[in-house]
């Protein structure tokens, strides 16, 4: 039996500033349009061998972008891949836990008592060292 795969790779290469559709331009010697049929069929790959359904976030260097791959059966004989680009959420994500770990450092590293509450009921959430130095309760007996 034949296999068909509809890959939309349209585009004239203007927001590229180039008269060569981006999909055809060439990213590390090969053009942009073998990254996301490598991407295809790699995933294709997966779902025949396993039978289940695929949802698997890499890191394609030549393209410097993060992409989640779905790919699964739908149906005897038909087969969907969906490439997303999440390189966005993936920033996102890396620039929130370095927001955490400067705050957290911050918080760990005042050089007076500081705590966190919950407005609604008033319970502490977090307390650092010098809170419980100053006010004799360990974190276990304020946190709650």
């Amino acid at each position: 039996m034949k296999k068909y795969a509809v890959i939309v790779a349209g585009g004239t290469g203007t927001r590229m500033n180039s008269i060569t559709p981006k999909q055809f331009m060439l990213l590390h010697g090969k053009p942009v349009l073998y990254y996301t049929l490598r991407t295809f069929l790699d995933a294709y790959a997966a779902v025949v061998a396993s039978g289940r359904p695929v949802d698997i976030e890499t890191y394609c260097a030549p393209l410097r972008r993060h992409l989640r791959v779905q790919a699964y059966a739908a149906g005897d004989h038909r087969f969907v891949t969906i490439v997303e680009d999440v390189s966005a959420r993936v920033a996102a994500h890396v620039a929130l836990r370095a927001s955490e770990a400067r705050f957290a450092s911050l918080f760990e590293g005042s050089p007076i008592a500081a705590s966190i509450a919950r407005a609604r009921d008033g319970c502490f959430v977090a307390v650092n060292r010098n809170y419980t130095r100053d006010f004799g309760w360990t974190s276990d007996d304020l946190i709650g």
